[in-house]
């Protein structure tokens, strides 16, 4: 794989993260394609940052915009020509 045997060992043991290098090497000795490594990584990182942030994620409020529905035939005045 031409990386120590450390860094593999680190890898397993959840001290170090797969790189999208890291994830090309793995590709050529596993035939796990680099997309699936890297997708795992993400899952990890998500789960650990839902974790982490498990009591502030409910305090925030969702950025939307109320919108009101028009009826163009009952309100021709809501038509612009721009």
């Amino acid at each position: 794989m031409g990386v120590s045997r450390l860094t593999v060992n680190e890898i397993i043991n959840d001290r170090r993260i797969v790189t999208a290098e890291m994830a090309l090497r793995l590709e050529a000795v596993t035939r796990v394609s680099a997309s699936m490594w890297l997708n795992l990584q993400r899952n990890v990182d998500l789960h650990r940052a839902k974790d982490h942030l498990a009591n502030v994620l409910p305090q925030l409020n969702p950025i939307t915009r109320k919108r009101e529905f028009v009826d163009l035939k009952t309100d021709p005045e809501t038509i612009t020509d721009d």
